[in-house]
């Protein structure tokens, strides 16, 4: 998934995108909840296999974690 400071939270399966959310938070580091991993809010939990997951300091596009996810899925079938 995505997540832009403060503006919204962006959920993808397999490469396309699943859910988007509004938020207002702009700093992770004083969250006191950590990161979630597999879950858009604390009561909607995805059941799924997380085959890898990456930070990066900027916001991929959509574009851009569709071809990461078309580069390495084949690992994961």
């Amino acid at each position: 998934g995505t997540w832009n400071a403060g503006v919204e939270l962006k959920v993808y399966i397999n490469g396309i995108i699943d859910q988007t959310t509004t938020t207002t938070s702009t700093n992770l580091r004083t969250s006191t909840t950590g990161i979630n991993l597999a879950t858009l809010s604390n009561t909607a939990f995805y059941s799924c296999t997380i085959g890898s997951f990456s930070i990066y300091n900027r916001v991929l596009s959509a574009e851009e974690i569709a071809r990461n996810y078309s580069a390495t899925r084949d690992f994961y079938i």
